[in-house]
Parts: structure tokens; C-alpha cells; sequence
């Protein structure tokens, strides 16, 4: 009944927590779908005739947004990938807690712990992206959630 229990309850918090992925201002994850807006924006700051040089200039260079960008979204699709499987491997556990299902249950024991491991990967991506093109769309005014 126990794994019952667990199973359902992070299945819900799951899906909760898939609220995250969407471009509001509290979400976690806000940026994931609206990157290609945020690299956009961030070019036209730079582009302007007042460019911020820490923000904008890398020496005597523009820095590249797209290149900037690139494992921040990356790294935002995987987390969003991981969450998605994150769902179903509970799904999974959730049946094979309610169908006494031994074989399934190892599986999902260990596409659980497959997932912490990615999942591991995923935030310790995050948090190495270069976050300068978010904070060109800040200096726009945008109303963005802080990484």
C-alpha cells in the first residue's frame, strides 16, 4: 500500500509540477518555449547604440546570443524531457504497485534511479549556462523569472 501511496502522490506532483515549463513569472522554468524571443530580444539590446559592454561585449566582440543560449535551452528541454519521463515511470510504478506486479516494480526501481541520475545532469547543465541572455532581456524590461 505504501508504494502506492509514493507512486500516486509524486505522479500528481508531477503533473503539478509540469506548471513549472510554462512562460509565467513564477514558473521555475519559464524560458524553455521562449528562448528563441529571449535571443531575439537580447540582439536587439546589443545591436542599439548604447549596448552595455558587460552584458554585450566579450573584449572587442558581440558576443554570439545564439551560442549563449544554446545550453541554457538545451539544457531546458532536457529537464523538460526528464520531467515528461519522470511522469510515466511513475505511471509505471503506480500499476505495478496496484497490480502486485514484482518485475515491474524492479523496473521502476531502477528507471527511478536512472532518472535522479539525469536529472542530475540536467539541473548541473542549467546551472552552468551562460545566463547573459537573460539578463540582455532583463535590461529591456522584460518581466522574466530569475534563473
Amino acid at each position: 500500500m505504501g508504494l502506492v501511496a509514493y507512486t500516486g502522490i509524486f505522479l500528481g506532483l508531477g503533473l503539478l509540477g509540469l506548471y513549472h515549463f510554462a512562460p509565467v513569472e513564477s514558473a521555475n522554468y519559464a524560458l524553455t518555449f521562449i528562448m528563441d524571443d529571449v535571443v531575439d530580444d537580447a540582439e536587439a539590446l546589443c545591436a542599439g547604440a548604447f549596448t552595455c559592454e558587460y552584458v554585450c561585449r566579450d573584449g572587442d566582440e558581440l558576443i554570439d546570443m545564439e551560442a549563449a543560449a544554446s545550453t541554457l535551452t538545451g539544457a531546458q528541454y532536457f529537464n523538460f524531457v526528464i520531467s515528461l519521463l519522470g511522469l510515466i515511470i511513475d505511471g509505471v510504478g503506480l500499476t505495478a504497485a496496484l497490480t502486485y506486479n514484482a518485475n515491474l516494480i524492479k523496473h521502476f526501481i531502477i528507471a527511478t534511479g536512472v532518472m535522479m541520475f539525469l536529472a542530475v545532469i540536467a539541473l548541473g547543465t542549467l546551472s552552468a549556462s551562460d545566463p547573459k541572455p537573460v539578463r540582455r532581456r532583463r535590461r529591456l524590461g522584460a518581466r522574466i523569472p530569475r534563473l
